[in-house]
């Protein structure tokens, strides 16, 4: 909870700091989508350290806890900010009020579809309808109806879909390991295809980087993430190792990749280019940074934490 309340927004503000500070040109709300965009960790790409059994359970568990959920409590920030720097340029006449009812309407319409849906499945596995297998459909079904569905009616379709499986969860327990796994298939599925056209469309982008995009994603992986680490873990008793171990360990990936997407959808051509351009460079260098350090790393920490004890 400290990373996600107390660290997480202090990463956005930096974030935000450092972008307005190596790129002036840029309206504070577009360095804001930046630094919001390069904020989330990405689970897949810390499957290395969480999977690694020489690092303690509890780090492991806290890794693994706030790279689930940062995403989601970044994506309305990442949307209203796309919003809010479209209206200071006046490209668009929405308002800010269309932007929080785009948001209220995705938490609305989300969390009713997941517990009707999570009651209809409940119902349905209690009544004996339906084979196993294709329950398992029903529950990745039900996540792309919350986006599909929530959209095309003025919400926010991200925030909907996790929405709906917070709503899903709340109201269904039985067998929803058994029931998650084709999602959790299917998301690793998605997962590569979007890596693919990252590495396709996106990273050819970085023709245009300059000293001044290597630098920001330099500090992103680095003091934008290791300092509001270190203040959140205060008075926490995690000893310096520790705390390094949690800084350094925030991998951006996916998330960051979706929301250059979104910036590069919804920001003026010239600020998508610029923005994309510098959240490209910054996901580059931690699947490098964070791949080849993570085995090292691991082995050292643990050490530390077996002779410590």
């Amino acid at each position: 909870s400290r990373l996600l309340f107390i660290g997480l927004p202090l990463t956005m503000l930096l974030g935000t700091l450092a972008a307005r500070l190596l790129f002036p040109s840029l309206s504070w709300w577009v360095c804001a989508v930046i630094g919001a965009a390069v904020a989330p960790t990405d689970a897949a790409l810390g499957a290395a350290i969480v999977n690694d059994e020489r690092v303690p359970a509890r780090i492991r568990r806290v890794l693994n806890v706030e790279s689930g959920l940062n995403d989601g409590i970044v994506t309305p920030f990442v949307k209203f900010f796309i919003v809010a720097a479209v209206i200071g340029t006046s490209l668009e006449t929405e308002s800010e009020g269309g932007a929080l009812a785009e948001l209220a309407i995705g938490v609305a319409g989300g969390a009713a579809i997941g517990v009707l849906g999570g009651w209809l499945m409940s119902r349905a596995r209690a009544a004996g309808i339906g084979a196993k297998s294709y329950r398992k459909v029903g529950v990745t079904a039900l996540a792309i109806l919350s986006y599909a569905a929530l959209v095309e009616i003025g919400g926010n379709g991200f925030v909907a879909a996790f929405v709906a499986g917070l709503a899903y969860g709340a109201v269904t327990t039985d067998e929803r390991d058994e029931s998650l796994e084709f999602t959790h298939q299917s998301a690793e599925l998605m997962s590569v295809i979007v890596w693919f056209f990252f590495g396709a469309v996106m990273v050819p982008t970085l023709q245009d980087a300059s000293w001044q995009e290597v630098l920001f994603a330099v500090g992103a992986l680095t003091v934008v993430r290791m300092v509001p680490v270190a203040v959140a873990l205060l008075g926490t008793g995690f000893d310096a190792a520790t705390v390094g171990v949690l800084g350094w360990f925030g991998p951006r990936g996916l998330a960051s990749v979706v929301f250059a997407l979104l910036a590069l959808e919804g920001l003026a051509p010239a600020d998508a280019q610029r923005a994309v351009t510098i959240i490209t460079a910054t996901v580059l260098m931690s699947v490098v940074a964070h791949g080849v350090s993570a085995g090292p790393i691991a082995a050292r920490y643990g050490a530390t934490v077996r002779s410590a004890r």
